[in-house]
């Protein structure tokens, strides 16, 4: 009977809206917003992770890619005897599509020079270009241009001069292999010093690789001082990338990375 009373008691008490929420907020609602908080906390140390974990990982892509491609120094060619020129090979596995029956004539590294419009070696070869309006010069140089079977396998062609301001300049190369080319991979050489013997003088050259965001691609870099701790020191630059499956170069001498980085964030086809 006793029981029955308190029962009707608590059954008959009113409380308020206002002391009906509080004691939502600091019983249930409060379990609720603990369970959401440590859900919240668990998502944002799962997302560091997986941050922490790309971070790590394309870190490792990069320097997997730069031993792939920064091949030991080879010596090519002696020079009387007391000099000596090495290269770094940059290799690259991408074969271009094109006009492989271009009418295009075998040029093989002679003296002669030959001349052609970018926009007559897109057309000839139905392919596009990287190009900017920062080029000074337009007119490609054909440095090399073979067939095998009559079929184009491999080209080689430099802008002399997209950029030249005093002592400053900046040359621009375009190669590529295709299907045609007879070996698996393609090795396109940077020079990097002449060593001369008698004086025992060699260039020591920097090499680092970085993604560029504007072609969404990496650019390998080759440097006569240490671009990644010096941004505007002066000297020797080389960057190459590839692009659509086509090797570009950008050759600059006495020249500073900014100014290498502003022809290349202004290419486009």
């Amino acid at each position: 009977m006793k029981n029955n009373r308190i029962k009707d008691m608590l059954n008959n008490i009113e409380v308020s809206k206002e002391l009906d929420d509080m004691i939502l907020s600091k019983t249930i609602n409060k379990k609720k917003n603990l369970i959401l908080k440590q859900r919240m906390i668990m998502l944002s140390a799962i997302i560091i992770i997986i941050t922490t974990g790309f971070g790590i990982t394309y870190a490792d892509v990069i320097a997997e890619k730069i031993k792939n491609v920064f091949v030991k120094e080879r010596t090519l060619v002696e020079l009387n005897g007391d000099e000596k020129i090495s290269a770094i090979e940059f290799e690259t596995s991408s074969k271009k599509e094109l006009n492989y029956d271009a009418n295009m004539k075998v040029v093989q590294y002679t003296d002669e020079e030959y001349y052609v419009s970018l926009e007559d070696l897109e057309k000839e070869l139905n392919i596009n270009l990287l190009k900017s309006e920062l080029f000074q010069d337009k007119s490609i140089r054909i440095a090399q241009l073979k067939k095998i079977e009559n079929k184009i396998s491999s080209g080689l062609f430099f802008v002399d001069y997209v950029y030249k301001n005093k002592m400053e300049e900046i040359s621009f190369t375009i190669s590529f292999i295709t299907k045609y080319h007879n070996e698996d991979k393609y090795t396109n050489l940077v020079g990097i010093n002449r060593n001369d013997q008698d004086n025992n003088t060699n260039i020591e050259y920097y090499k680092f690789v970085e993604k560029n965001e504007h072609l969404n691609t990496d650019l390998y870099y080759f440097s006569s001082y240490d671009i990644e701790s010096n941004e505007k020191g002066i000297g020797s630059i080389t960057v190459k990338f590839v692009y659509d499956d086509i090797i570009y170069s950008l050759i600059g001498n006495v020249i500073s990375k900014e100014k290498i980085l502003d022809i290349i964030n202004s290419l486009h086809y």
